[in-house]
């Protein structure tokens, strides 16, 4: 059989490493179909719905670094990719979206299910190109993928039917050797003199690691002792360093801010913490230093480059061990706040309670996906993390991606424990893919908790001083909704019931309804 443009298209992503392919099948796509059945290189997982399919890939690209894939035939299908693109389009990360279109001599009309899917696009991509012909396949493909990489985003690429299903005899390129941040480059450049005199008029510092300085944690916190530094490890980033460390303040956002977060005179911000960052004081001097290139304008005192070069600069104005007594005094009492948090809290129904019980007994090198609700506050508050990979949305904050993101990293991450954390309205939005979990076998725990309300919105609409409304949810029979998928179903009516989630976690898949109240957020 003569190789079409699908399977080359299916080369080329096997090229730079692409293992699997999340999406749902329609006939815009028949041809990448056909193509993913007559090879082994790649792996196709159909999901349930495109939204599904496109958080996969975000996720994966989150998990990994690397470049992720998506698919969905024309009109709808396209559409449903939406939220999963504009996730990774907010979060910097790189995932590529390929979509059939209807057939060429039906583009720019009113034939069903046509739209000008580039313009579509093209508010949530980095870059979205439309393929019209055989010989421009790979370069656009290649062209998208090498922006995607480079500038961690997501990008687009439709592709008529008709165009997928023509025989070629274009070949591959050769997959790029890209840079996509300043590792390892030497480069410094900004006001470092600056940086250094408010470092050392500093008597009361904080260093903050951020999105894109989660793999330099081990040397930020070993200079973060030196210089005498409290730490705050943005949620993007926890369990990059073990929260029982006594230098590890928080935990800090709208649950819990201490008193030595706020009264700090100097931040060091490595990367970037977007939930954390609003609460800094507006007299605190911050430093910002960032291995990628700034996209907006400058907030802070700006440094850029390859943080080892940085961190050479930075230490040699500072080469002794500073002691700061009564600092570290304010330090060792947000870690005690923190660390004994649950214990003090009269709420016998209290999520504080839950992630604490969660915290002794998940592996220390477990993958936990977070959806978004106000527990997610007390998650990051209270979980005291080990090791563990926290994977979440920072920017678009959809709900319903935890369930994806945890089958995505089932598959990226055989071998290790996958725990997927949602509220109750997070999990009717994704209980298909229950299905995908069911069709696949995936050991994944998927833990609800369950106060029968959008607590996040309640909260809010008091606060703007209006009354609740719409708000409420009916909560299905979690016990006969795992049978139904063939999974084991828990009911813990007391969150910090350390046996009962014990036994939840050792036998997944599992669905496990955790009942919890609303609780108050402090500093919402």
């Amino acid at each position: 059989m003569n190789k079409t443009v699908a399977d080359l298209i299916l080369e080329q992503l096997a090229e730079y490493g692409v293992k699997f392919i999340f999406g749902v099948l329609g006939d815009a796509i028949f041809p990448i179909a056909d193509a993913l059945a007559r090879q082994e290189r790649i792996r196709y997982i159909p999901a349930t719905i495109e939204t599904a399919a496109s958080f996969m890939a975000s996720y994966s690209a989150k998990l990994l670094g690397s470049l992720a894939v998506c698919i969905a035939s024309a009109g709808p299908g396209a559409v449903n990719l939406a939220n999963g693109i504009a996730d990774a389009y907010l979060d910097n990360v790189p995932i590529l979206s390929i979509t059939g279109q209807v057939t060429s001599d039906k583009l720019g009309t009113d034939y069903k299910q046509y739209i000008n899917q580039t313009q579509f696009f093209e508010a949530i991509t980095g870059k979205s190109r439309l393929c019209t012909h055989p010989k421009t396949a790979i370069p656009i493909l290649t062209g998208l993928i090498n922006h995607a990489l480079t500038l961690g985003t997501s990008v687009h690429m439709e592709i008529p039917q008709d165009i997928l299903a023509l025989p070629t005899s274009e070949t591959i390129l050769p997959k790029a050797h890209l840079m996509t941040d300043l590792a390892g480059t030497r480069l410094l450049y900004g006001r470092i003199n600056e940086a250094l005199e408010i470092m050392k008029s500093s008597r009361q510092p904080l260093l903050i690691i951020g999105k894109q300085a989660c793999q330099s944690a081990p040397i930020l916190a070993t200079f973060a002792k030196s210089f005498g530094a409290a730490i705050v490890v943005s949620r993007e980033c926890k369990g990059v360093l073990p929260d029982e460390s006594s230098q590890l303040i928080g935990g800090v956002g709208e649950a819990f801010i201490p008193d030595c977060f706020l009264q700090s005179d100097c931040i060091l911000l490595f990367g970037e913490a977007v939930y954390e960052e609003r609460f800094i004081p507006e007299n605190t001097k911050v430093i910002q230093i960032r291995n990628t290139i700034p996209s907006g304008s400058e907030k802070h005192l700006e440094i850029t480059g390859d943080y080892d070069q940085i961190l050479r600069e930075i230490r040699a104005g500072f080469p002794n061990f500073i002691v700061r007594d009564e600092w570290r005094a304010s330090i060792e009492e947000a870690y005690r706040q923190r660390i004994t948090a649950a214990v003090s809290i009269n709420d016998p129904k209290h999520p504080l309670r839950f992630f604490n019980a969660l915290s002794r007994t998940l592996d220390d090198n477990a993958v936990i996906t977070l959806d978004v609700g106000e527990f997610v506050y007390w998650f990051d508050y209270g979980f005291l993390a080990k090791h563990q990979q926290v994977v979440l949305s920072t920017n678009w904050r959809s709900m319903g991606a935890a369930i994806p993101a945890g089958i995505a990293a089932c598959l990226q991450s055989p071998g290790k424990q996958v725990v997927s954390i949602v509220g109750d309205g997070g999990f009717l939005m994704s209980l298909s893919e229950l299905a995908t979990v069911m069709r696949y076998r995936l050991p994944l725990t998927i833990l609800i908790l369950n106060n029968q309300c959008y607590g996040l919105e309640v909260q809010k609409m008091v606060k703007e001083k209006y009354e609740p409304f719409g708000t409420d949810l009916p909560t299905p029979d979690y016990i006969k909704l795992a049978e139904a998928f063939q999974m084991n179903g828990y009911h813990i009516s007391d969150p910090s019931n350390e046996k009962e989630l014990e036994l939840a976690l050792k036998n997944p898949p599992a669905l496990v309804a955790v009942d919890t109240t609303n609780a108050f957020l402090p500093y919402l």
